[in-house]
């Protein structure tokens, strides 16, 4: 349903340009000259920004650098006038995904809980004949391993209202939801917009990155 119903924020060549300079601003400020975006970051990058479906999908690999992309994302998609706000399943992890980030991050529920008041209230005021402009947002929901059917559901049924694009990232390899269904794996299987993350940065050394490689491989 959500196919279509986006929008385009900028085009794969405009995204292009824009991550070499994210590249040079990083390089001065990591102090670190050979600083780079994996092609699989780059992928994540340009779909995230250049779809025009309401949602779409990033299948990260253990250790291959999803918070980094996501802080590529938010700095291109902010400059476009987009808010980005994120969540994921604990706590912990949303704190860490807005500190790593940027991205204000609640968790799921949480999150769910204050759209849903937000978008009552806004219901409420239009109600009573007051004009309300919603500006443009983008939700990326991290560790979407771990979303079960009925928020995954809440989740694109919110977005649909409030007109947001929704950013799934996460790696089906990881533990499922405890609740009912899998619908990030299914969404995959079933001809959502994905971008695969599988070059390693997290080991330093080639013979860790082989080591997790084969891991991630089943080997």
């Amino acid at each position: 349903e959500g196919q279509g119903k986006g929008e385009v924020i900028l085009t794969p060549e405009q995204i292009q340009e824009r991550i070499r300079q994210y590249e040079q601003i990083e390089q001065k400020r990591l102090d670190n000259p050979g600083f780079a975006l994996t092609p699989g970051q780059r992928d994540a990058v340009e779909l995230a920004l250049s779809v025009d479906d309401r949602a779409v999908a990033v299948q990260g690999d253990a250790g291959t650098g999803k918070t980094t992309m996501l802080q590529a994302v938010r700095v291109i998609a902010e400059e476009q006038g987009y808010l980005v706000r994120g969540m994921s399943v604990s706590g912990s992890a949303a704190g860490t995904l807005e500190v790593e980030t940027g991205i204000q991050s609640h968790t799921v529920k949480m999150f769910l809980i204050k759209e849903q008041q937000a978008q009552k209230e806004i219901e409420a005021m239009q109600a009573a004949g007051q004009e309300v402009h919603r500006g443009k947002e983008m939700w990326i929901v991290d560790e979407s391993s771990f979303i079960g059917q009925w928020e995954m559901n809440h989740i694109m049924r919110l977005a649909e209202k409030a007109e947001a694009k929704v950013v799934f990232v996460g790696d089906v390899r990881q533990l499922s939801s405890p609740e009912a269904g899998k619908p990030f794996e299914l969404g995959q299987k079933e001809g959502i917009k994905i971008a695969h993350m599988r070059e390693i940065r997290r080991q330093k050394t080639d013979d860790l990155k082989e080591v997790v490689g084969n891991i991630v491989r089943g080997q």
